[in-house]
């Protein structure tokens, strides 16, 4: 996680970016940017690293668009993230979302419309296969079964 003025900061780059550069990919860098903005400042683990390739990414948009005053202040804006967080550019980058349910989430399964009411779980083990999430839920009429991340829906307990 940042501090706030680096989140700040790349708000202000990032609008200077939509201002400066009309085009598709930096629409797009930067949707990705503010994407990972929300999950690095809820200190989601490796999203820091996201954050902060995409900078990059977004810097050498600017520098191949000939936008000096852009690619300077993203340089400069890397150069206080990396002050911040030194190890960022030690660490291996991850693409590889967080796991989408927790143990103890009440799940679940998709069905079809127009079959019967799903039954409702709790998530009481999660483990990745073939590069894939996937849970076991137990049921309120005691079975189990496993199911991959998409074939779940979160129910809301609040």
């Amino acid at each position: 996680m940042f501090s706030q003025k680096i989140y700040a900061e790349i708000a202000r780059v990032t609008q200077k970016a939509l201002d400066d550069m009309h085009n598709a990919t930096t629409i797009n860098q930067v949707s990705v940017i503010l994407g990972y903005v929300t999950l690095s400042s809820r200190n989601v683990p490796g999203y820091d690293d996201e954050l902060r390739t995409a900078i990059d990414r977004l810097l050498e948009l600017a520098r191949g668009e000939n936008q000096q005053v852009l690619a300077d202040a993203l340089a400069a804006l890397g150069q206080h993230m990396d002050e911040e967080r030194p190890n960022i550019a030690s660490q291996p980058v991850s693409t590889k979302p967080p796991p989408r349910f927790e143990i103890g989430d009440a799940v679940c399964p998709r069905r079809p419309y127009g079959s019967r009411l799903p039954e409702t779980g709790r998530v009481i083990q999660q483990f990745e296969f073939a590069e894939q999430y996937r849970y076991v839920v137990r049921f309120e009429d005691g079975q189990e079964g496993v199911f991959f991340e998409r074939e779940l829906l979160f129910i809301p307990t609040d």
